[in-house]
């Protein structure tokens, strides 16, 4: 694993000349600060054979008169497509660091930006491909796209508000206060000392569809009880009342849907969990606080209703048709689901003519591949038996599709010896004697001193998290037919990125499951009655297992930026149903023994067109992130808009029946 890998490619074929301008760079960085490791092709030792004796020599020193470099290499096949180019007009530079921070890291990169720029011709083409790259390259796109997408959702708020409440106020005192909550969540959450992250980015826009749709419920409650009473006090109280602790409880479920990802095995993730639910509380308290507040000043004359044309009337149909209905999406959703791989890949996320990407599709063509795939050795590496099945072993690998290149001690060995074919025990204990001879010249990356350890790097395409698996199971697989004594794992960076992004993918979505048990016990609680409990499990698991099967459908791996989208989805979720039961339960209280099916009919158009209102507000403010370039947050557009919608249609029309089905056997309402 290098701190920093780039490219140099040259309008023609490498020859001596180019060879002299890739070594002054080279001595340049080694002079450089903190520089440990500076692997240039120019002065990479290989073995010369003078009769029978091996000679270390640098490379450049090896090429005959008129010789080109990639003929030269061709005499030393460690060096091809790993310092080499396929067709020798480029090479590849390696560098480490003594510091390994993040700042020493960016500095790093920047100043080995402006040493090559200031060195090399410039007909010489840099190409920086590290990993530091690709995180400079991800931050600004993802923070540039959240930024348009927050404006772009402030922007449509800005046009649906005056459609909906046809006043000044109710556009002005919404967006002021999601506009305050943001700037209170994000002074809180520096005060606090926690630091923002790259994953954090995502914070702001969902804080403003949560804070926005508390805002809208309390306005059309407002609105509503102004046009009854005439009177702003107790239109307050009333608003209050009856819709605040409903916008208390939806922010309570919506922070436990974020708090259940403190079980993810990924620090950034818990932490993230933990700053988004405190980001909750934040905007609702701001929200209770400055709605009222503003109402109490702004000069109001009268209640001007909420306008949700198609909400007048609002019913739940017939039973038969709706369960049929639903059952027949979850069906194909299920079907969806099936489908769903758990994967990622590198190259995916950002759009194709991103510098980046051409770079890195660019190196995977002319080199070996991007990523590395390491397989660590446990055996006597000096044995020929040994020796022959690692060769087998890695030649087997090599007909993989996408596994490109291979370096081991067996090629060290090889080099050594300039010999081919079954080699004898004299030969390779004296090849790795010679090899121990080098001083701090040996290979230790792939061979240990006492030569019972070794590792076998090969390089791959960008082939994904699933297919790297898929090559590990191989290598689990060939380890039967290894001789006695001689075993194989892979192991090394790679495989532990692929692991933490399959564990973090299946941790959050445990952290998803919790979430869901724990808020249907909450409303529970809530409402005191363990029927409703289980009849909002119905509601909130409906849309989420409809987006799942999107997923499945359309293609949509699950990835890390993906999967958090299912507790957020949950807690968006759960908010139409609280609402919704609360005003059914109201109704209950105003006339405990009436029928149940017109306290339902009640509270549906009571708060039926607040529910319509928000999920308008949500499902467009998702969309909003629709033109992003960064894949994940397309998709996530994408999925959040299917949850909000399928989640209100869930609660407008099947929600109903499982109340009324829910209520059938009671003789006395629960609570009273």
């Amino acid at each position: 694993f290098y701190d920093q890998i780039f490219c140099l490619e040259f309008p023609r074929p490498l020859a001596a000349e180019e060879l002299k301008a890739i070594q002054e760079l080279a001595l340049a960085i080694r002079q450089g600060p903190n520089i440990s490791q500076c692997i240039a092709l120019s002065d990479t030792l290989v073995v010369e054979h003078q009769g029978m004796i091996p000679l270390p020599t640098r490379f450049m020193d090896t090429l005959r008169p008129g010789e080109s470099a990639l003929d030269a290499a061709a005499r030393h096949p460690l060096l091809l497509q790993r310092l080499i180019s396929k067709e020798g007009h480029a090479t590849t530079l390696l560098v480490n660091s003594e510091d390994d921070s993040q700042e020493g890291q960016a500095h790093l990169l920047s100043w080995l930006e402006d040493l090559t720029g200031r060195i090399m011709p410039p007909e010489v083409r840099a190409r920086f491909i590290g990993d530091e790259v690709s995180k400079r390259a991800m931050k600004n796109y993802m923070g540039t796209d959240l930024k348009q997408g927050l404006l772009l959702e402030l922007l449509v708020f800005a046009i649906l508000l005056p459609m909906i409440f046809r006043t000044v106020r109710g556009i002005i005192i919404p967006l002021s206060t999601v506009l305050v909550s943001q700037a209170f969540c994000g002074a809180l959450l520096v005060l606090a000392g926690l630091e923002i992250g790259l994953i954090d980015l995502a914070i702001p826009g969902i804080i403003t569809m949560i804070a926005v749709c508390d805002a809208v419920h309390m306005m059309h409650r407002f609105e509503e009880s102004m046009v009854e009473s005439k009177d702003r006090r107790k239109a307050l109280l009333d608003m209050m009342a009856r819709v605040g602790p409903a916008c208390f409880f939806t922010s309570l479920t919506t922070a436990i849907g974020f708090l259940s990802l403190i079980v993810a095995r990924h620090p950034a993730v818990r932490l993230f969990g933990i700053k988004a639910s405190l980001a909750v509380f934040i905007a609702f308290a701001t929200i209770v606080t400055l709605i009222p507040l503003a109402l109490s000043f702004w000069p109001v004359r009268r209640g001007v209703p909420a306008r949700v044309p198609g909400t007048g009337g609002l019913g739940y149909g017939r039973r038969p048709l709706t369960l049929s209905l639903f059952g027949a999406v979850l069906l194909f959703a299920l079907f969806g689901i099936a489908r769903i791989n758990v994967d990622s890949h590198w190259l995916e996320e950002m759009p194709a003519e991103e510098p980046l990407i051409q770079d890195l599709a660019w190196y995977e063509e002319h080199f070996s591949g991007i990523m590395t795939m390491d397989v660590r050795l446990q055996g006597a590496l000096d044995d020929p038996e040994i020796f022959a099945a690692t060769e087998a072993f890695q030649e087997r690998m090599l007909q993989e599709h996408g596994v490109n290149k291979v370096e081991s001690y067996t090629h060290w060995v090889r080099e050594i010896l300039g010999k081919k074919g079954p080699l004898t025990h004299n030969e390779l204990k004296s090849a790795l004697a010679m090899l121990k001879g080098m001083g701090k010249f040996f290979p230790s990356h792939v061979i240990n001193p006492g030569l019972r350890t070794g590792r076998i790097s090969f390089l791959t395409d960008d082939q994904g998290t699933s297919r790297f698996f898929a090559l590990r199971d191989l290598v689990d697989r060939l380890n039967d037919n290894l001789p006695e004594g001689f075993h194989m794992e892979v192991a090394g960076f790679m495989e532990m990125a692929h692991e933490a992004s399959r564990l973090i993918v299946t941790t959050m979505l445990e952290s998803f499951l919790i979430s869901l048990l724990v808020i249907s016990l909450l409303i529970t609680a809530i409402f005191r009655s363990f029927r409703i409990g289980l009849v909002s499990v119905i509601p909130n698991l409906f849309p989420i297992l409809v987006a799942l099967g999107l997923n499945g459908w359309l293609d949509i791996n699950l990835r890390i930026g993906i999967v958090m989208i299912y507790s957020l989805g949950l807690g968006l979720a759960v908010d139409d149903t609280i609402h919704l039961i609360t005003r059914y339960r109201q109704e209950r209280r105003k006339n405990p023994w009436g029928n149940a099916r017109g306290q339902i009919l009640t509270a549906l158009r009571g708060c039926g067109p607040a529910l319509v209102t928000t999920s308008i507000v949500l499902a467009v403010g998702s969309l909003s992130y629709l033109p992003s370039s960064f894949r994940s947050l397309r998709d996530v557009g994408l999925l959040l808009t299917m949850i909000v919608v399928m989640a209100v249609l869930a609660d407008l029309f099947l929600l109903p029946h499982l109340l009324e089905m829910a209520s059938r056997s009671r003789r006395k309402p629960e609570g009273d």
